[in-house]
């Protein structure tokens, strides 16, 4: 049975807050973004592990990709930097440089205010 999996955005206002979520993919040989199976099962484990909750999402619903795109994995936790979960995916992720350890990872934040905005912009495409 299909899946629906929401968009970051309207994870985002719904849960009227800011978010974190992370981009896992490579490359294919025609230079189109796939999802990196390996390095997300990897990452998952991690979370799941470490007792934080997340869950695939899409990407923001003005990006123009429908379905079959990279997915995100949305990081339900809030964005606050002496979190001790934060501070436990912080250490996972990054370099103390702020570089990722991880290839073909890439850590992003989405403040609420923004999210509005990228959802308000897809409502008016529709």
């Amino acid at each position: 049975m299909p899946r629906i999996i929401d968009h970051i955005d309207h994870i985002a206002i719904s849960k009227q807050r800011d978010v974190m979520y992370l981009q896992i993919f490579s490359r294919d040989e025609e230079f189109f973004p796939v999802n990196d199976e390996v390095i997300t099962k990897k990452v998952t484990s991690w979370l799941n592990d470490n007792n934080i909750s997340w869950w695939e999402c899409a990407m923001p619903s003005n990006s123009g990709i429908i379905c079959g795109g990279p997915k995100l994995i949305y990081l339900d936790i809030p964005f606050v930097q002496k979190d001790q979960q934060y501070q436990l995916i912080e250490s996972y992720l990054e370099n103390k440089d702020g570089s990722m350890k991880i290839k073909n990872c890439d850590w992003f934040y989405l403040p609420l205010t923004k999210a509005i905005e990228m959802s308000a912009l897809s409502d008016n495409k529709e």
